[in-house]
């Protein structure tokens, strides 16, 4: 058997880069598959060269995200998965790369491992599409699901990312899908739901099939105002969903841990010119889920006044490491 396999790519003015990706995608040994890419509103000539791609292979399509969904990533994926037909999911970045033999190895690895939901693969990286090598620091986890959350939670690298692995459709069934309110924490928040309000089973193996692209604007993108801006806007989101994973026993064996957590989140991304009203809200969550007192309260509140209005100045340095070993 064949199994349909529809690989989901959200874009957004990638024209340039999104060649070799969807190259790759042809390259397949494997060739029951539909690749489905979804436009975030890209103001480039994305649209005119898939089209290009379209012509030549009817496996590609291309759609633009609906104006009444949101902006962002995470409203192409749920848009692309409603629009598939495949048996299984893989969702690709618009600028990573897929191995020759990707799909065919996942599909053939799923009959021998049938009773888990998502299969779980490395990744390596690329800087040019002939100088593809696998990473020697690569994250390679098969723990319980609790204990996988806490990767994603504290763990100084994700377990896995969104290309590494492969989905069941019955994953995405009954309107299970993408946070699309955030456009940080994508690929955790997602995880971190699938793994602890779904309890789907993961397998992760250890064969690097897919690329990430090391490119020093994408490493930098978020190295400004509006991309600290967004890192705020999506904690509360985040910290709703690993709020709701967690019992009151891990809640409480946890709280430390997620103050300082958020306090270093808080204290590295808030920066002048920032609108800090999700940071507030997102203190307020923590008051109602750990029960924070009234100190640790006022300390987070003023890191982010600090860093707003005397990031930098005298004295400085010295209280956000005082209030730093308080929290």
């Amino acid at each position: 058997m064949n199994p349909l396999v529809s690989i989901v790519i959200p874009i957004y003015n990638r024209a340039h880069l999104i060649g070799e990706t969807l190259k790759s995608v042809i390259n397949q040994t494997y060739s029951n598959w539909e690749c489905i890419v979804v436009d975030d509103g890209s103001t480039d000539n994305t649209a005119t060269l898939i089209a290009r791609y379209i012509l030549n292979d009817n496996r590609f399509q291309y759609h633009k995200r609906p104006e009444d969904r949101l902006k962002g990533a995470n409203a192409c994926r749920n848009f692309g998965t409603e629009l598939s037909k495949g048996d299984y999911i893989v969702f690709l970045d618009s600028d990573d790369l897929l191995a020759n033999q990707c799909l065919e190895n996942r599909i053939k690895k799923f009959s021998l491992f049938p009773e888990f939901e998502l299969l779980v693969f490395s990744m390596g990286h690329f800087v040019t599409r002939d100088n593809c090598f696998i990473d020697i620091n690569r994250s390679f986890v098969n723990l319980d699901n609790l204990k996988t959350i806490e990767e994603y939670v504290f763990g100084r690298k994700l377990p896995w990312n969104m290309t590494r692995p492969i989905y069941k459709r019955k994953v995405f069934l009954m309107n299970f899908g993408f946070n699309e309110n955030i456009q940080n924490f994508q690929d955790d928040e997602f995880h971190i739901r699938l793994l602890g309000l779904k309890d789907a089973r993961y397998f992760s193996i250890d064969e690097t099939d897919c690329y990430y692209r090391i490119d020093q604007k994408s490493l930098e993108k978020y190295a400004n105002l509006k991309g600290y801006q967004d890192i705020i806007d999506s904690l509360y989101h985040y910290y709703t969903t690993v709020f709701l994973v967690l019992s009151k026993v891990e809640k409480v064996a946890y709280k430390k841990k997620l103050i300082k957590k958020f306090f270093s989140q808080l204290k590295y991304y808030v920066c002048p010119k920032l609108y800090p009203k999700q940071a507030f809200a997102t203190i307020s969550l923590f008051k109602s889920e750990l029960g924070i007192n009234k100190v640790t309260y006022c300390l987070l509140y003023l890191i982010i006044y600090l860093n707003i209005y005397y990031y930098n100045r005298k004295g400085y340095y010295r209280i956000t490491k005082f209030i730093q070993n308080w929290i």
